[in-house]
């Protein structure tokens, strides 16, 4: 067989080429026609467009100094099933802040007292900055704190603490949020558990911020939303992962709720090993307090209709109380006083949750707020 002759090689290496750059500058040019689009046409919500990761700090925050009006069409259930739209969607304009450090704020850090470190309910998913549970505290109770909320698990939380102060030395009180759906994972097989990898490298953080500066391009984002998009539709879960529930005496009112929360929410029993009190404990010194959230379906569970009468366990409740004692923490239920208030703003047809989200609204915070400032009247 005869070997290719070598002009053939060098045309191969031209077309290549030439591909290539061809599909970089259509690349390039679709990059820029994008930043010509509103971000209400890119982005369903602010976290989509500004959530990013810091390989220095080893923890997700958002761009920073970032100011963002958008217009939210629905909240995270119907991004995940647009067949519920019609009955529990509830679009809303929301105002979104971030400060020098990635966080929340509408300033940097001003030697505020409090700090307030969680996930995306501390965060704000979905609401309004100036409905933000800091905000609350300020306007309605005098009390300034620091927002220290980005999606993630106790881990992330001691990483955004030990930051912090590293960054800003001094005996802020540290109060922190767990949300009973996500910050409660069971445990992992010790065959499962990956080795402790050694600490990135100067060379791998180069590496990964690289990486990352690629991952914010509009392309790479929009292309990123699209594929999933299309996953979903081609793949759809073979059980619903939204459940939609009427409340009871209230009409056509329907909430959504994560079939996933719903499972967690009914757990009987919740061991989280010894791995979770070693983590609270790195930054036991530093906590004031610690605040358990409930799924809303925990907290809507006694005003839903085709639902039994049986009591929810209260599994992860009781197992962090454990710890929280055990620490020498002090720890707040938050189940009863959102039940409460959610059983007064019935009604008037308010809730403490969104309808089509898995967080809590202004009322919620607004009850959280309130609890904030009688625990630490207590102190």
């Amino acid at each position: 067989m005869a070997e290719p002759h070598p002009r053939g090689w060098r045309r191969l290496g031209l077309n290549l080429l030439t591909l290539a750059g061809g599909l970089l500058a259509a690349g390039l040019v679709l990059e820029i026609l994008l930043h010509f689009f509103p971000a209400g046409f890119l982005y369903r919500s602010p976290h989509e467009m500004l959530a990013t990761f810091d390989y220095r700090l080893g923890h997700g925050r958002y761009l920073p100094r970032r100011r963002v009006e958008l217009n939210v069409p629905f909240g995270d259930l119907v991004g995940l099933d647009q067949k519920t739209r019609p009955l529990i969607g509830e679009p809303r304009r929301v105002h979104f802040r971030t400060d020098a450090d990635g966080f929340r704020n509408d300033c940097d850090y001003t030697d505020e007292k409090l700090l307030l470190v969680g996930d995306s309910f501390i965060a704000g998913s979905g609401g309004d900055q100036e409905d933000l549970l800091s905000a609350q505290l300020f306007r309605e109770c005098g009390l300034r704190a620091y927002n220290l909320g980005f999606p993630g698990e106790l881990h992330s939380y001691v990483r955004y603490v030990q930051g912090f102060f590293r960054k800003h030395p001094g005996k802020a009180q540290v109060l922190l949020f767990l949300f009973e759906g996500n910050d409660f994972p069971l445990p992992k097989p010790q065959a499962a558990v990956a080795p402790r990898r050694a600490p990135d490298t100067l060379v791998d953080i180069y590496r990964k911020e690289f990486q990352q500066s690629f991952r914010q391009l509009l392309v790479y984002r929009v292309g990123f939303s699209l594929f999933h998009v299309l996953r979903q539709k081609a793949r759809p879960g073979d059980y619903p992962r939204v459940i939609v529930r009427r409340v009871r005496g209230h009409g056509d009112l329907h909430l959504g709720f994560l079939a996933e929360y719903l499972a967690v929410t009914w757990r009987e029993r919740y061991d989280g090993g010894e791995e979770f009190p070693e983590k609270l404990g790195r930054i036991a010194d530093r906590l004031t307090g610690i605040f358990f959230v409930p799924t809303k379906y925990r907290v809507y569970h006694p005003f839903l209709e085709e639902e039994t009468g049986a009591a929810l366990p209260h599994a992860h409740w009781n197992f962090l109380k454990t710890a929280a004692d055990r620490l020498g923490v002090r720890c707040v239920d938050l189940t009863g006083p959102l039940q409460e208030e959610s059983r007064r703003l019935l009604p008037a047809g308010k809730l403490t949750f969104w309808r089509d989200d898995t967080h809590w609204n202004k009322y919620g915070m607004a009850v959280a707020a309130r609890v904030i400032r009688d625990f630490l009247q207590q102190q």
